[in-house]
């Protein structure tokens, strides 16, 4: 599992904040993908809460749902840009 930490700039460029990567457990890795991408956003919330917590600014989740659409049936390859944002309130 892997999060990246952005902030928009007054370049108006995405700059880092902050990284962070964790191995499934044993248990973890038997979970339905869409369990494990909640599980993903779930992590990254409570690893940066301190960050997050009180904020003024909107909080933004991207979320490559890309891996969510294996059907057994071969897909074309992704769009360049598959994010899917997501409200949140801290």
């Amino acid at each position: 599992m892997g999060a990246v930490l952005s902030q928009l700039c007054e370049d108006h460029k995405w700059h880092t904040v902050g990284f962070t990567s964790k191995s499934l457990s044993s248990a973890e890795r038997n979970y339905e993908i869409h369990d494990k991408e909640l599980l993903f956003v779930i992590q990254g919330l409570e690893e940066w809460r301190h960050i997050l917590e009180g904020t003024k600014h909107t909080i933004e989740i991207l979320n490559d749902h890309w891996t969510s659409h294996t059907s057994g049936v071969p897909e074309p390859e992704p769009p360049a840009s598959t994010l899917v944002p997501l409200p949140v309130q801290v």
